[in-house]
């Protein structure tokens, strides 16, 4: 089962993040692809810095990504 839901240019990370987990628990999917799957999703503008954090855990990358997103604007 794949999670196929992209970051939206209008969309924070908190609300795209909100509607992975729900996606994924409607599918029943680990917190390990789960993590690979937000990752995968995100907009190149964060993208970049998320995968320099080598985030481990879900939180690990929200928390890369909010702090990219604030200093974006």
């Amino acid at each position: 089962m794949t999670l196929a839901l992209s970051h939206g240019t209008e969309e924070s990370v908190d609300q795209y993040v909100m509607a992975m987990r729900k996606l994924a628990r409607a599918v029943n999917v680990q917190k390990d692809q789960l993590c690979y799957a937000i990752q995968r999703g995100f907009r190149p503008q964060l993208l970049g810095h998320v995968i320099q954090t080598e985030p481990t855990t879900v939180e690990e990358l929200v928390k890369a990504a909010r702090a990219d997103e604030a200093a974006a604007q």
